[in-house]
C-alpha cells in the first residue's frame, strides 16, 4: 500500500481510507500493543517493497464507524483488531477508570 504522504500528522492517521494495513482499536484490550504491531508490519513490508517510508495504516484510537471501515477495499486492505476475555476487560477497565483515577 503506498504511504500517506504526511502520516504522522494526527488528521491524516485519523482520516478515513479504503486501503492500507487497519487496526480497529477497542478499549482494554492491549490495543496500544497492536497499534504497535501494525506499525511494524507496515515499515517491513514497505521495506521489503523498496518504498522509503511506511505503507498506508491506520491505527489510533478512533471509532470504526468514523473510519468507514465498511467502504473499505478488501482486496486492498488488511482489517484486523484484537479481542480479549469479557470478564478480564471489565476489571481492567474498573480499575483503570475508576480505582486509579477516582481512589475507589
Amino acid at each position: 500500500f503506498p504511504p500517506d504522504e504526511i502520516w504522522l500528522d494526527l488528521k491524516v492517521a485519523k482520516s478515513r481510507t479504503k486501503q492500507g494495513f487497519l487496526f480497529c482499536k477497542g478499549q482494554k484490550v492491549g490495543s496500544s500493543t497492536g497499534s504497535t504491531i501494525t506499525l511494524r508490519i507496515a515499515t517491513n513490508v514497505a521495506r521489503r517493497l523498496g518504498i522509503p517510508d511506511i505503507c498506508s495504516s491506520r491505527f489510533h484510537h478512533t471509532r470504526a464507524s468514523h473510519m468507514a471501515y465498511n467502504q473499505r477495499d478488501p482486496h486492498q486492505s488488511f482489517l484486523w483488531t484484537l479481542v480479549r476475555d469479557p470478564t478480564a476487560r471489565s476489571i481492567s477497565d474498573f480499575f483503570q477508570f475508576h480505582v486509579s483515577r477516582q481512589n475507589i
